[in-house]
């Protein structure tokens, strides 16, 4: 009839644990120049932490959409029936949407692959503090690592399993694009296995260097292809995937001090340069020519193209196949020789003969006025002009790209049919109203002193 005492065992023995493992929080970045894009070489680590200690290995895994390949075949019997293909080969069917778990997956209307890689397990800096001392880590708090012998002092309630692992990306052009980290084998002590996770890392795979798609240049004058005083030239540059803003230039080439080139660099209007994250597929850059500005050839030249993984453009350099020419200086007359066509003296003329007057410009220009000037003491004392009967150019011609039917030239020959009709004295040329193809007007050009006289009174 004695009564024995209570006894019991000083600490639990037996673990009763019916919840299965979860995964309480995923952090991923890159060690490239941002961490939210990595090219070939840099490493996406993944950072993830489980609701309690798990067994053996937790497999993580990064996966992207490859767009490159989908199977035409099986899309365009699904496409019949209004359906998308799903799966791959001979696994593929017909559905209306992709099942979930299915290797291929929709987007914008194309079904596409799913890749898979695999990322390596590696000790993080908290890890190795533990692991130095044979213990685990449960988290980190304030920056100091929390372990335990084997994830029992560990509080259910606030701790956290923390687990690290790596990718090196390689120049796989298939693998890339938004990355999104799957992990699986999450499985407990006691042996409760937790749910797969697939979550986005925030990271894109970018192992593609960026092109330079078009390098244009032009100006705001009459001709795209001249530039003078008060026009503005535009350089745009479209690139095959969005990048930094380059660094353009016009580089210029003069005969004095710059027959190889001098770059004269430009900046993007309305941007602040100390901005780094502005990115784009497409840049218009300005400049407005001024009375300073530099004259002759000029290129648009493209360089320090970088993508948002900081791939860079394989070229050290692009130029525009477009060139255009910056001329601020007005045309001029180069010279003038007038003749008659009278037999007996080219300085005289009489009714029937021709006056023929040959022009030479400095550059091409267009089509001048021609006059005749003449001065008596009549209503002509400060003297009378008259246009010739026609002008024609000589030799080479371009035409206009703005002004259809304008045409340039070098040279020029004006001709004057004497009639009865015609004053009579000493004759000086006058040449006016002309531009060259930058829009810059000539000025106005006469001979000092009369070249041809008109005689039409018989002696």
């Amino acid at each position: 009839g004695n009564v024995g005492e209570v006894s019991w065992s000083a600490y639990g023995v037996v673990e009763i644990d019916t919840t299965p493992p979860s995964v309480s929080g995923i952090d991923a970045w890159s060690d490239g120049e941002d961490m939210h894009y990595a090219k070939a070489g840099d490493v996406i680590t993944v950072s993830l932490a489980t609701s309690e200690m798990v067994l053996g290995e937790v497999e993580v895994s990064l996966e992207v959409v490859d767009m490159s390949a989908p199977d035409h075949d099986a899309e365009s019997i699904c496409s019949l029936l209004g359906l998308v293909s799903c799966g791959s080969g001979d696994d593929s069917i017909c559905a209306a949407h992709c099942p979930e778990g299915s290797d291929r997956g929709c987007r914008d209307g194309v079904c596409t692959r799913v890749m898979t890689v695999s990322a390596v397990p590696v000790l993080s800096p908290a890890e190795a503090t533990c692991a130095m001392v044979g213990m685990v880590l449960c988290s980190v708090v304030d920056g100091t690592p929390l372990c335990s012998w084997d994830g029992s002092e560990c509080s259910g309630a606030i701790a956290e399993f923390v687990q690290t692992f790596e990718y090196l990306v390689e120049s796989d052009v298939q693998f890339q694009g938004a990355s999104q980290v799957r992990i699986s084998s999450l499985v407990d002590r006691a042996g409760n296995s937790g749910e797969d996770v697939l979550g986005a890392t925030g990271v894109s795979i970018d192992v593609v260097e960026p092109v330079v798609d078009t390098v244009v240049v032009s100006s705001s004058g009459a001709d795209w292809r001249f530039a003078s005083a008060g026009d503005v030239i535009t350089v745009t540059v479209s690139s095959s995937e969005p990048v930094y803003v380059p660094s353009v230039f016009l580089r210029h080439f003069e005969w004095e001090g710059c027959a190889f080139g001098c770059d004269h660099a430009l900046e993007l209007p309305g941007r602040d340069l100390d901005e780094g994250d502005h990115v784009a597929t497409s840049f218009s850059f300005s400049y407005v020519v001024d009375d300073s500005s530099f004259e002759g050839y000029v290129d648009a030249v493209v360089s320090d193209v970088v993508d948002r993984a900081h791939n860079s453009m394989v070229e050290y350099e692009v130029v525009s196949a477009s060139r255009l020419t910056i001329d601020k200086t007005p045309p001029t007359v180069g010279s003038v020789i007038v003749y008659s066509s009278n037999l007996l003296d080219e300085s005289l003329a009489t009714v029937g003969d021709v006056i023929a007057v040959e022009i030479e410009m400095d550059s091409y220009s267009s089509m001048p006025l021609v006059e005749l000037l003449y001065y008596d003491g009549d209503d002509c004392e400060s003297g009378c002009a008259f246009a010739v009967d026609e002008v024609h150019s000589v030799g080479n011609e371009v035409e206009s790209v703005a002004d259809v039917g304008l045409l340039f030239a070098e040279r020029y020959e004006a001709t004057y049919t004497v009639t009865e009709m015609s004053p009579e004295g000493y004759m000086e040329v006058r040449v006016s109203w002309y531009e060259d193809q930058s829009g810059n007007v000539g000025e106005v050009s006469w001979s000092a002193y009369g070249v041809v006289e008109i005689d039409t009174t018989p002696p």
